[in-house]
């Protein structure tokens, strides 16, 4: 007749006792999962955040679950075998009470809260009415000035941290920093990158998808890598909006990381080390919006 959560935080199922008549509550799983947030991609595609909570060593442990609605409305094992990837598993013949828990909630949830977007990347955003707004980090700032705290997507997550910034000067300070630093003359050429940053917001207005990869070649020690560093301050944290291919960074990771960024600048270091080939494949990608067909 419906479902509750025990004094345990176990989803249970009410059941009546053939010989007492009294209603009694049987657990179907023993995670406590419920939803917090209806979600919609860029392409109109909807799934629910849910919350799963683990008992560890005395204490609760939670990890978020994302249920697409495909799999909510198939059932079956296209569902539990989604949740069993977050340890949540219930026994065969308590499956259906699950997924009539589960679609209950989402359909209550359906008919109180708006869907929340979901972004695949930075920068700016369109949708049906053209541009919504630009996107850094968990926040959109809309065309017309509001902001909206939006779910970060299996891409934008890797970098989710990049924007969370807790300044430790102001905006002025920054300002007289970077006046400081380049405002001379003969440093026209760091001028330039920091325009460059300012400027990749623009980049999408160019008519089609497409990017605009800028070389920077000369001796050690010049401040090549620190121009680029200050131009992606403006954004959020330098050391996570760039890759080293010193490191071992592959072209497949770079060129993904650089879809991502969307129109945040992001900088590839050590150039030096990468193979004729990779090199051409990879400005030819970021030239283009897209890789060479094979």
């Amino acid at each position: 007749a419906g479902y509750a959560i025990n004094e345990s935080r176990q989803v249970c199922r009410f059941t009546k006792d053939d010989d007492t008549g009294e209603w009694l509550t049987v657990p179907i799983c023993d995670t406590f999962i419920y939803p917090v947030a209806r979600i919609q991609d860029t392409l109109g595609m909807m799934s629910t955040k849910w919350i799963a909570e683990y008992q560890f060593k005395g204490s609760t442990a939670t990890r978020p679950v994302i249920v697409p609605g495909q799999a909510l409305g198939e059932r079956g094992a296209a569902l539990h075998g989604l949740l069993a990837k977050h340890e949540v598993m219930v026994k065969g013949n308590d499956r259906k009470h699950l997924e009539d828990y589960m679609a209950a909630f989402m359909t209550k949830m359906r008919a109180e809260r708006e869907a929340v977007k979901q972004y695949r990347t930075f920068g700016w955003q369109s949708g049906d009415k053209g541009v919504e707004g630009f996107l850094i980090g968990p926040t959109l700032y809309t065309t017309n000035g509001d902001k909206q705290v939006v779910l970060s997507g299996a891409n934008t997550g890797l970098f989710a941290d990049a924007f969370v910034l807790n300044p430790a000067a102001s905006k002025e300070t920054w300002v007289d920093c970077i006046d400081r630093m380049y405002n001379h003359p003969g440093h026209e050429q760091f001028q330039f990158i920091m325009y460059a940053g300012f400027g990749s917001a623009l980049v999408h207005f160019f008519g089609e998808p497409t990017g605009a990869p800028i070389s920077l070649y000369g001796g050690r020690g010049q401040g090549k890598t620190t121009a680029c560093k200050m131009a992606l301050s403006i954004f959020g944290k330098p050391n996570r909006l760039m890759v080293s291919w010193k490191t071992g960074a592959t072209l497949n990771a770079v060129l993904k990381s650089c879809a991502i960024m969307g129109s945040v600048p992001f900088l590839i270091d050590e150039f030096s080390n990468a193979f004729g080939n990779e090199l051409s494949d990879a400005l030819y990608a970021m030239g283009n919006g897209r890789d060479k067909m094979r």
